[in-house]
């Protein structure tokens, strides 16, 4: 018999299953100290008890996921929010930054790769102005160019997302550039993680890295979350793209009207040719 049930002199007792629907959530047992004839009857009035009780645990947890998908969307409507306001690239990705300290991230740090197809570290936020601090000399110090064993560069390289329920010191100590890096990362009390890519049109132009020092690790659904966060981050970076290739555009344009207005009153023959030997501008 069980240690607990000789501890506290048990003699008798019957136990039912508190069922669920996809798997119990327990057990319930009634015992007792004096030997007793437990009835089918006692096992119907503990099981009836028992499906109370199942029903109750399924609707407070109905009701605990429906709080969750309000708060999710809540979310999501916020940084929708945050990520329109402007079409500044760069306020674009700090805006995502920003977004530590809600119910994501205790820590987010952005990942873009550059024109030479290196991935950097260019922006990391903390709401705690103490770890904020390590946050920033990690971003001054180490956002050089992450090593391709980085788990930053495989989730670009592949466009799949990275999931680390429990951070172990020995991951730390595997990304960690020096000692003082890991350090930092030490101080900082990382204990969960998720690393999501950034996807504009078909192409992945970097990642988020989503980190808890706090709190339940992340699961499943947090990376759901994270990756409609990061999808929304690159709609927001192709609008500021396209808003800085149509201005250039304009001023190309306002620029070559200036000219043929000027060259009207040339009275030499002016041809303009790009590099590819086109005529693009001429005067009568």
């Amino acid at each position: 018999p069980s240690p607990l049930l000789v501890e506290h002199g048990v003699k008798s007792g019957l136990t039912v299953v508190i069922p669920g629907l996809e798997q119990p959530f327990g057990v319930l047992g009634a015992h007792t100290a004096e030997r007793r004839a437990f009835t089918s009857d006692d096992v119907n009035y503990v099981q009836a008890v028992a499906n109370v009780l199942g029903a109750a645990v399924q609707q407070h947890r109905f009701a605990e996921a429906e709080q969750r998908a309000r708060e999710r969307l809540s979310f999501l409507a916020e940084a929708s929010r945050v990520l329109a306001a402007s079409l500044d690239y760069e306020l674009t990705l700090q805006a995502v930054a920003d977004l530590a300290g809600t119910q994501i991230a205790d820590w987010i740090s952005v990942y873009l790769t550059d024109e030479q197809g290196e991935v950097r570290r260019i922006v990391g936020r903390h709401p705690d102005p103490a770890k904020h601090a390590l946050v920033q000399e990690i971003t001054d110090r180490y956002g050089l160019p992450v090593d391709e064993t980085h788990p930053v560069a495989a989730v670009i390289r592949d466009g799949e997302s990275r999931l680390t329920a429990e951070i172990e010191e020995e991951l730390l100590a595997a990304v960690a550039v020096d000692v003082r890096h890991l350090e930092l990362l030490k101080g900082l009390g990382v204990r969960s993680g998720i690393l999501v890519p950034i996807p504009v049109g078909s192409e992945v132009v970097g990642a988020i890295g989503f980190v808890r020092s706090d709190g339940p690790t992340y699961t499943q659904d947090d990376l759901g979350l994270a990756e409609e966060l990061a999808r929304r981050a690159g709609l927001a970076i192709e609008n500021a793209r396209l808003f800085r290739t149509a201005e250039a555009a304009r001023r190309e344009a306002e620029a070559r009207a200036e000219s043929a207005q000027t060259l009207e009153f040339v009275g030499d023959g002016v041809f303009l040719l790009d590099l590819g030997g086109t005529v693009r501008l001429w005067n009568p």
